[in-house]
């Protein structure tokens, strides 16, 4: 069964940054568990400086280890990416989303997690989050 997930209007980002998003790119969030949902955008509105220097990496259509890159665990989550906020007031804050490419790109932000060790294979509940994660399949409206 498809999960639900809401387009967040990014108009605005993209014009506070001043590139044009010639790729096609949108932004959703989850909205199967309201209060995720309500949490990530908190966040982002919270660390909207960083926010906005992750949203032009993937507006670009890059990765970039710092800020916005792969999380591959094994074959299943090939296309989950964490936001990463890092620094001493996000405590290395990860927002995972997962990617998909059906005319343009939609990526959807999925949950938010502290990484608190360096390698997704030593933290056995991330690693397994990441695996559920990537199963999840989204209606995009």
């Amino acid at each position: 069964m498809r999960r639900n997930c809401t387009k967040l209007p990014i108009n605005d980002y993209i014009t506070e940054l001043g590139i044009a998003n010639t790729k096609n790119i949108s932004l959703y969030v989850d909205s199967e568990n309201i209060k995720k949902c309500e949490e990530i955008i908190s966040f982002l509105e919270n660390n909207r400086k960083k926010f906005l220097r992750i949203l032009g990496v993937i507006i670009n259509g890059y990765y970039n280890d710092d800020l916005y890159g792969k999380e591959k665990v094994d074959s299943n989550t090939k296309n989950i990416t964490p936001m990463k906020f890092k620094g001493k007031f996000n405590s290395n804050t990860r927002i995972y989303c997962k990617e998909f490419f059906q005319n343009g790109k939609q990526v959807v932000m999925i949950t938010m997690l502290l990484k608190k060790v360096q390698k997704v294979k030593d933290d056995k509940n991330r690693k397994e989050r990441l695996k559920i994660i990537g199963d999840y399949e989204y209606e995009f409206k």
